[in-house]
């Protein structure tokens, strides 16, 4: 049970971080439904904010001792990061907010 809490606790993280992202780049574009307009350079900037974040949330994790990786587990040389949450960050906004505007869309329609 307690390892399904802390997998339950990490996806809501992860959701907070997609937000957070979402919401980040909304400010900086001034412009709430900025993945309207998604360009190869929002695109690149996006997936750079993901794997930075994503990057950032597992060193301070490991570096905190909130879990560890296994044996198995690529990590990125120099960043100490593992391969596939930094990846994951990588292209999961992207995965999120594309849908999530085409939805919304044909809701509001």
């Amino acid at each position: 049970m307690s390892h399904i809490l802390f997998c339950l606790l990490a996806s809501v993280a992860d959701a907070i971080m997609v937000l957070l992202i979402y919401f980040g780049f909304a400010l900086v574009y001034k412009n709430a439904p900025w993945i309207e307009n998604l360009k190869r350079s929002k695109i690149i900037l996006l997936i750079l904010a993901g794997a930075i974040s994503a990057v950032l949330a597992e060193t301070r994790h490991l570096s905190i001792g909130t879990w560890s990786y296994a044996d198995t587990m690529h990590v990125i040389p120099i960043l100490n990061a593992g391969l596939s949450p930094v990846l994951q960050f990588m292209i999961l906004p992207l995965l999120i907010y594309t849908p999530s505007l085409n939805m919304t869309k044909r809701f509001f329609s």
